[in-house]
């Protein structure tokens, strides 16, 4: 009986980490190096968010919502888009060095035609410049100003 009784509780215990781990595969380790924020978005809704000129370095975007988001001018070195619903999405002179956008939902070549980066795991079939010199980057147009705005607002 005692046996069943600890079987019981090691498969109750299994059970109950397994689904912390799936609801947190960010693992609270993804903050910005300069900031020292947290980046953790995993599960977030940010459709239709404006988040341009930003350092979002490190941020963790694990079955977040961002259509329509806007990355622009934006620095996503080392994010990581597990299923991550891009549809919309824009980066334009966005940096996604070493970002891992393998396993994102409904990114098309055609966002990555505007954004640059070295490194960045792709899915299959899928290509992106690594200089911003390559997709016509020049001067940032928002200077050194941060926006986070809704799009909805704004209008």
């Amino acid at each position: 009986m005692r046996f069943f009784v600890l079987l019981l509780l090691f498969s109750c215990s299994s059970s109950i980490q397994d689904q912390y781990e799936k609801s947190d595969r960010c693992n609270q380790r993804y903050q910005s190096t300069q900031t020292g924020v947290s980046n953790n978005f995993e599960n977030k809704n940010l459709e239709n968010t404006r988040l341009t000129n930003m350092n979002l370095s490190y941020a963790c975007y694990i079955n977040a919502n961002l259509k329509n988001a806007v990355f622009s001018y934006s620095d996503l070195s080392s994010a990581r888009f597990e299923d991550a619903d891009l549809k919309g999405a824009i980066f334009e002179c966005t940096n996604l060095t070493n970002a891992d956008l393998s396993k994102a939902r409904n990114l098309t070549q055609a966002q990555l035609d505007k954004a640059y980066g070295e490194y960045v795991r792709l899915p299959n079939g899928f290509t992106i410049n690594s200089n911003k010199g390559a997709v016509g980057c020049k001067d940032n147009p928002y200077g050194n100003q941060i926006q986070i705005q809704y799009i909805d607002e704004a209008q």
